[in-house]
């Protein structure tokens, strides 16, 4: 081979070690072509010669790999050249040329030439030389000439086409015509003298074209996919030819049994397996739950509920969970108004040697999971006689217990449909919605699995193993959807944050946060129901703006006051003070 023109710096390494070249990973399109192969009659005082040349249009490419190869000659060693363009501009606005010199003798020789880029784009083509006197374009007849074209054996088995580059012979007013036939000889195909047509495909050539013109043309036939051997053949129409003109033929291709029968045979066969696998393990699992179901029992879980009942519906909803976890979950709930409740006559006035707080603060400690249920208002007031645990709960879990010991990977929130925002206290733990995802959060109580989740905890939830169960899943829905029905209709006229300054309210701001359909007496009226918890006037004192139960300062255990007379009183959760001591509440 030699350069015949190359207008950048091009690097060709003269032999590769590995001529080896595997299949590109994915044919370019028929218009978007690596190389162009081109064949032309050479002839000068010592002979005459086929020469190709072969033609880089517009390199995209860094690095390319060559690959020509004679298949007819056993003993010739394929030619490998591998090409680096550098210092240029990629893509490049000029053209690489190269001519190869064939010396064909008598007989057409089978060639195959692959590129390959370094980025894996490349192309396969196959084609036959001739003999230099059926291609002389003075000598040669129009009934004896031989038209090259080559096949892009790449699209085979990839493609439902196959596209053909053929390039015109140098007569005026002439047709083509490209068939694809499949071999019938009883040599396999080897001649391919015997043949049927499949597919043809006929154009006009250009009429002004001329013998110093190199036209290629490319043509989709439509490809067979049956096992067999096939070859392209390509032939020149014209009146000059009575008995027709010479017939050109290509290398015959195989196109091999299609194993798309077998591919499926073989995924059935493996769905059948997964299948049968599948149900065993199921079958399994399902055996394996009744005794983990039966450990559950005996190793139950202590949970610790928080929770702010602002109405008998959410306190129903809170005593439905508990049984329903205790009953069909199999874990130990805590519920301070259950444990605690019975022993406290009323506020502040403790019957029994464990004040709610100091409960709250030991099962916090103790308890193997923490679960806070989000309120819909937070600064609301407990209808039970225990007041603050919700509250007293929030900045426990601040305090210094938890931040040395960092335990609070065992605490997660579970928020219902009327909660409100998530206090910042625990913001950034755990989180569940009560009814999406009730498996995760039972998983989670037990440190369970995903599978647990899926195959023991689910079926459990929906299912119970027990025969009598006073409260089911269902229950818990309805008492959720009770609680949101009156926690929402609570809530029509709250605020949706209060400052300090706004938490003695006036009634001209209560007007602007109010809808204007509204009447000054429904304003005045709803504003008295929702706020009634923040004044609690007594004995007929209605200037007093301030809660008779809040203590003093001088009552206050940091200054000398008597701590056996501290009443549960702690400030709203919305208060960012983090930074409180565990003693303030003990």
């Amino acid at each position: 081979m030699q350069v015949v023109r190359c207008n950048a710096f091009l690097k060709v390494e003269p032999e590769i070690t590995e001529c080896y070249m595997e299949a590109p990973s994915y044919p370019p399109s028929k218009d978007d072509l690596l190389v162009k192969v081109k064949r032309y009659y050479y002839h000068d005082w010592t002979t005459s010669r086929t020469v190709f040349n072969i033609t880089f249009p517009s390199a995209g490419w860094n690095v390319l790999k060559f690959r020509y190869q004679d298949l007819d000659d056993g003993n010739s060693k394929p030619l490998c050249r591998k090409f680096t363009l550098a210092n240029v501009s990629i893509p490049l606005s000029d053209e690489i040329f190269w001519d190869c010199p064939v010396f064909v003798g008598s007989a057409a020789r089978q060639i195959r030439l692959t590129v390959i880029t370094d980025e894996g784009k490349g192309g396969t083509y196959s084609f036959k030389t001739s003999t230099a006197d059926k291609i002389d374009p003075w000598k040669t007849r129009l009934q004896d000439w031989q038209v090259f074209f080559y096949l892009h054996d790449n699209h085979i088995g990839r493609s439902p086409h196959l596209p053909v580059t053929i390039q015109l012979a140098p007569f005026y007013n002439v047709s083509y015509n490209i068939s694809l036939v499949k071999c019938v000889d009883d040599d396999g195909g080897v001649s391919c003298s015997q043949r049927t047509v499949l597919a043809s495909h006929k154009f006009h050539a250009p009429e002004n074209i001329s013998s110093d013109e190199d036209i290629l043309e490319t043509k989709l036939l439509q490809l067979w996919h049956n096992p067999g051997t096939y070859a392209v053949t390509a032939q020149i129409l014209s009146s000059e030819c009575p008995d027709g003109c010479a017939v050109a033929m290509s290398p015959p291709f195989s196109v091999p049994q299609s194993k798309l029968g077998l591919w499926i045979c073989v995924g059935f066969g493996f769905l059948l397996i997964f299948t049968f696998a599948f149900t065993f393990t199921l079958q399994h699992r399902l055996k394996q739950n009744k005794k983990l179901l039966l450990t559950a029992k005996d190793n139950t879980p202590t949970l610790l509920l928080i929770y702010l009942p602002e109405n008998q519906r959410c306190l129903d909803l809170v005593n439905k969970l508990a049984h329903f976890l205790k009953h069909v979950c199999y874990v130990h709930p805590f519920v301070i108004d259950a444990d605690v409740g019975s022993k406290v006559s009323d506020v502040g006035s403790e019957v029994g040697s464990e004040a709610p707080s100091c409960w709250t603060s030991e099962h916090m400690n103790k308890a193997d999971r923490l679960l806070f249920l989000v309120p819909g208002n937070p600064d609301a007031e407990s209808i039970t006689p225990i007041r603050d645990h919700w509250v007293y709960a929030l900045h426990y879990l601040t305090g210094h217990y938890f931040t040395t010991n960092q335990v609070t990977n065992k605490v997660a929130t579970v928020v219902l449909p009327f909660s409100a925002r998530v206090p910042h206290q625990i913001a950034n733990v755990q989180r569940f919605r009560l009814m999406q995802d009730i498996n995760s959060l039972v998983t989670w109580i037990h440190s369970g699995t995903w599978m647990d989740s899926k195959f023991l905890w689910g079926p459990q939830i929906r299912s119970p193993a027990q025969e009598k169960i006073t409260y089911t899943f269902s229950d818990i829905k309805q008492a959720v959807h009770d609680a949101c029905q009156v926690t929402k209709c609570c809530n029509d006229y709250k605020m949706d944050k209060i400052s300090d300054e706004e938490f003695f309210y006036s009634e001209d701001s209560t007007k602007e946060k109010t809808s204007p359909k509204s009447s000054v007496q429904d304003v005045e009226k709803n504003t008295s129901q929702q706020y009634q918890v923040l004044t609690h006037p007594q004995d007929g004192d209605d200037d007093d703006p301030f809660d008779k139960q809040l203590l003093d300062v001088e009552e206050l255990p940091m200054l000398g006051g008597d701590t056996g007379t501290v009443r549960d009183h702690y400030p709203s959760s919305d208060d960012n003070s983090d930074e409180l001591d565990d003693s303030i509440f003990l």
